[in-house]
């Protein structure tokens, strides 16, 4: 067995123990409390339902008073399409068309709009960069599609609220934040596994939270192993498609009074990740573009702190400080079918954000919400080839 074989085993195994011998308290084999019992409605009398907060809209507003079409996917919905990366949470909506044509990536599309026209925030902080085209990417995957709170899509131009980047809309990924209400310490945990016939995949999540009033912590980790696709009828094992994905994220949240600070990471990798709509012949082609090409590897990191106080000043009724860095890596390994070079990128972005934001109200239908941020890309990149003597001269299999 090679070593990535092992590799895939071992940390399988370790999942699954984990998942295994959770303990009774905190695991799935815990007795849910009973589910309190539904008020019976008296005939005629209406039902207030709680309303739904956006926050893509540079405040938290009610989604009825926000006049952009706006649609919140939460984590029930992500815990039933269990999704392998994050734009498949967004198939089906109102809007919205996922574009995919390689496995472990997928861009999503609102309105006919793609890549640099639709601004992509991560608890309010942008995961746009100079990277993002007027095409479709791949960055919007790399954020763990089981490590999400809700979703929230704002269709239609943004662009007076966020600049030119959000023609199309916004996407806005909320994260769980960990949060207590009682005075003893509380730990809580959660583990799943999934697995899928169809490439005989395996998602397995583990996570834990603990904490009490006005302090809480939380961890988890997320494997996914991914083989070759198998298509129906004749098409058979689709070689290469298969892809591995490691994420881990971690959250402190502390509150006392008004006021609140919370300091999260998130990090998510794809080792090796193969552009598949490159390495097969496409309509009216005998052969593929490529014989070699991999995103070798493809990985993010998000480091983020926000501070938020409410009723500072007497004309200042909500604060909001955020400060975050990310980092994403891009590398490639390519080489044309029946050519003799092989290249290869290495290509880093590193996004430094800082955003301030007040929020007054003047009456009870008027408030005004301002602000500023400041947000400094820098990105590196660098490209090498390497010359072999023969044409490689290699082919998918299709079996």
């Amino acid at each position: 067995m090679s070593h990535a074989g092992r590799r895939k085993v071992l940390v399988r195994l370790l999942l699954v123990s984990i998942i295994a011998c959770w303990p009774t308290p905190f695991g799935m084999a815990a007795e849910s409390p009973p589910e309190p019992t539904a008020p019976v409605k008296p005939q005629g009398q209406a039902i207030e339902l709680e309303p739904v907060v956006v926050t893509a809209t540079r405040g938290e507003r009610p989604s009825f008073d926000v006049p952009n079409a706006v649609t919140i996917v939460d984590r029930e919905h992500v815990e039933r399409q269990s999704p392998a990366v994050l734009p498949d949470m967004l198939r089906g909506e109102p809007g919205v068309f996922v574009q995919q044509t390689t496995p472990g990536q997928a861009a999503p599309i609102i309105r006919g709009l793609i890549g640099s026209s639709i601004l992509m925030l991560v608890d309010g902080m942008r995961l746009n960069t100079a990277f993002f085209r007027s095409a479709p990417n791949q960055y919007f995957a790399l954020v763990d599609p089981y490590n999400v709170e809700r979703l929230e899509v704002v269709r239609g131009a943004g662009s007076t609220l966020y600049g030119s980047d959000a023609m199309g809309g916004v996407l806005n990924v909320i994260t769980p934040v960990p949060r207590f209400a009682t005075d003893q310490w509380q730990l809580h945990g959660r583990a799943l596994e999934q697995f899928s016939s169809a490439d005989t995949s395996w998602v397995n999540r583990v996570s834990l939270q603990g904490g009490k009033t006005g302090v809480a912590l939380s961890g988890g980790f997320t494997y996914q192993d991914h083989n070759d696709l198998r298509g129906g009828g004749d098409t058979g094992v689709q070689r290469p498609s298969g892809y591995e994905v490691y994420a881990g994220d971690g959250a402190i949240f502390l509150e006392r009074g008004d006021q609140d600070l919370l300091f999260s990471f998130q990090y998510l990798q794809q080792p090796k990740t193969p552009r598949f709509d490159e390495l097969v012949a496409g309509f009216h082609q005998s052969q593929p573009n490529s014989a070699l090409f991999f995103f070798e590897p493809n990985d993010r990191l998000f480091v983020h702190g926000r501070y938020r106080l409410r009723n500072p000043l007497p004309f200042v009724d909500g604060l909001q400080f955020h400060v975050a860095f990310q980092e994403i890596n891009d590398d490639r390994r390519n080489r044309d079918f029946g050519g003799t070079r092989e290249d290869r990128e290495r290509n880093r972005d590193a996004l430094t954000g800082i955003t301030l934001q007040l929020t007054s109200r003047w009456g009870e239908w008027m408030t005004f919400t301002y602000g500023g941020e400041i947000y400094l890309d820098e990105v590196s990149s660098s490209r090498g080839n390497l010359h072999t003597t023969e044409p490689f001269r290699g082919r998918v299999d299709v079996q």
